[in-house]
């Protein structure tokens, strides 16, 4: 059975976040407590900025799914959340590039972009928790009326071909 909708579009926001923020841990991993060749980090800012990129796009791609599912048409939405943080780890990676990846400036800047991941991240996903819910409630009202419907249907089909049912004799 084929996940709706709603389910692949929230999955799919959910791995971004994770994949980001690990990108971002890793980074600061490699630039704070490991002895790392040289460039390592560099390469891993380029895959952020490819992540941040390929989720920026997602977000564009599904903004009137996620509007709906959030039901707030007046709220611009994360796709503007998503551009900022599309320019700031533009910006980080142009900073890396230019000053190099154990330059002075660069653990500062990539903190100010955890920051602003992490409460875009949470920000979206608070949004979603209550939909989320109620989106859960009516998925498990309708899988649990499905499956009452096959059980009635299995109990139709099994008495249609056993034949009449005996019943007990009666004491007089």
């Amino acid at each position: 059975m084929d996940a709706p909708k709603p389910a692949a579009v929230f999955v799919m926001i959910d791995l971004h976040h994770q994949r980001m923020i690990a990108r971002v841990r890793n980074i600061m991993d490699t630039l704070s407590n490991r002895g790392s060749t040289p460039g390592t980090a560099t390469d891993e800012v380029g895959f952020l900025t490819l992540e941040v990129e390929a989720y920026r796009t997602f977000l564009q791609t599904h903004a009137d799914d996620i509007r709906d599912m959030v039901g707030r048409r007046e709220d611009p939405g994360p796709g503007i959340d998503a551009d900022s943080l599309f320019f700031d780890v533009l910006a980080l990676h142009e900073l890396v590039g230019r000053n190099g990846e154990h330059h002075p400036s660069v653990l500062p800047r990539l903190g100010l972009f955890s920051a602003a991941l992490l409460r875009h991240a949470s920000h979206f996903n608070g949004g979603l928790t209550d939909h989320r819910r109620a989106w859960l409630a009516q998925l498990r009202m309708s899988i649990t009326a499905q499956a009452r419907t096959q059980s009635a249907r299995s109990r139709d089909r099994a008495s249609c071909t056993r034949g009449p049912e005996r019943r007990p004799r009666v004491a007089p």
